[in-house]
């Protein structure tokens, strides 16, 4: 993948714009995101009577549209929950498949002595673990959830966005265009990328540019409906996840997906300058912000 400043060199004017924000004061509840439109979502959820869980799920499958490069079900969460005094976590982060094995990563990919090349097992088809963020959104809205929405309402006006279309941020637009060899990479020639404007591979979004992604709206109507495991890890989409994964030589199956748990950890904190701190313990990478505090 292209860095930000290898995507700056070739194009200075990727991204046009300077912008600096005072700071938000409010009474009652706020919402930060980096998507308005997410932003939007979970205010408009707050004021027909959610809570912060009920919000942040919605928040998290809206980015999952808007913001794929950011966010999505093909990856993980980690959730820190504030009630009464109390912090508590969610860790909704997948494990490797079953079948891989250090062993079987030597063979794959030797450094010449012993050991794994790590270059190159990062980016290749054995790196993908199992996406847990569809049972993470689905443990936050059953454990913290008001119980005025159900999980279905929550992943809808994200599967609106998904089916009416939704105008490309800046942001979202450059970082879709240094990540698009790595997605094109496995695609074949009659295969569209996401997020890639008029169904193209070579031409990802610019700014402003309305993208509509059905296939999206689907799933998540149907991990809403349904539930993480019948309506993703059992379903279509889980067995899509799989076979395409194997078909590129990595060794994801069924049931890694379905055998996947949330759990619960015990979060770590640090005291800095009078504030306590919050973190998911590993093997969420916030204890490394702690450590530097």
């Amino acid at each position: 993948m292209a860095t930000p400043k290898q995507v700056e060199e070739e194009d200075d004017s990727s991204l046009p714009f300077v912008s600096r924000r005072s700071p938000i004061v409010c009474c009652h509840a706020a919402v930060a995101t980096s998507q308005p439109l997410a932003s939007s979502i979970g205010l408009d959820l707050l004021r027909k009577g959610a809570n912060a869980a009920d919000a942040a799920v919605a928040i998290a499958a809206a980015l999952a549209v808007t913001e794929p490069c950011s966010t999505g079900l093909g990856g993980d969460m980690f959730c820190l929950y504030y009630d009464k005094g109390t912090v508590s976590c969610v860790n909704g982060s997948g494990k490797s498949p079953k079948a891989l094995t250090l062993e079987r990563l030597e063979t794959v990919y030797p450094d010449g002595s012993g050991g794994v090349n790590v270059e190159q097992f990062r980016d290749s088809p054995l790196s993908v673990t199992v996406p847990g963020a569809a049972a993470g959104w689905e443990a936050v809205w059953q454990r913290h959830g008001s119980g005025k929405f159900s999980f279905a309402e929550l992943l809808e006006p994200a599967a609106v966005l998904a089916e009416e279309g939704f105008p490309v941020a800046p942001v979202t637009a450059y970082h879709g265009r240094a990540g698009m060899s790595q997605i094109t990479q496995w695609l074949r020639d009659d295969e569209s990328a996401p997020l890639a404007k008029s169904g193209t591979l070579q031409t990802p979004p610019s700014p402003g540019d309305i993208v509509v992604n059905p296939d999206l709206a689907r799933v998540l109507r149907e991990l809403g409906r349904e539930g993480a495991t019948k309506g993703f890890y059992q379903s279509a989409t889980g067995r899509a996840i799989a076979e395409i994964v194997q078909k590129h030589g990595g060794c994801l199956t069924v049931d890694d997906l379905v055998a996947h748990t949330t759990t619960f950890p015990v979060p770590v904190a640090v005291e800095y300058r009078g504030c306590q701190l919050w973190q998911v313990p590993p093997n969420g990478q916030g204890i490394a912000g702690l450590i530097a505090l």
